[in-house]
């Protein structure tokens, strides 16, 4: 096989084919690139996520969610917070914003800021987990 074949079937392997679902619609399927990766951590980083230190505002936000009789498409459109980033930070996909904060606590009658403060703690403590040994061998107190 000559090199401007194997280029041409290297690149055909590389699309991204359209296949037809059993519901009629259509769905992609991603390609990996030439080194079966579609992205890479840093070097000493890891894609993998602790769970043994708890996010306390996705755990509090699906709770309350659960808890209210209101579904969570009512709580979006009264928010004004898309439903897929709703169902995203109650995963502990997605981290909550300043604005979003705003707007839960303006929702559930809370104090301004309590919905980042819960995320600040998970932030630190994760920190704290991963890179506490670092920064305790290269940082001298005073």
């Amino acid at each position: 096989m000559t090199a401007k074949k194997k280029t041409a079937k290297k690149k055909a392997a590389l699309k991204t084919p359209t296949k037809k679902a059993s519901s009629g619609g259509a769905f992609k399927a991603t390609a990996l690139s030439p080194s079966g990766w579609k992205s890479r951590p840093a070097p000493g980083r890891s894609f993998a996520v602790e769970k043994s230190i708890p996010n306390y505002f996705a755990e509090l936000l699906r709770e309350t969610l659960e808890d209210i009789a209101e579904s969570q498409v009512a709580v979006s459109k009264a928010t004004g917070i898309p439903t897929p980033h709703l169902t995203e930070m109650k995963l502990g996909r997605r981290r909550i914003t300043p604005e979003n904060d705003l707007r839960f606590s303006r929702y559930f009658g809370i104090t301004p800021g309590y919905f980042l403060r819960l995320q600040l703690r998970f932030d630190l403590e994760m920190a704290e987990k991963t890179l506490g040994p670092t920064v305790n061998k290269e940082v001298i107190p005073a």
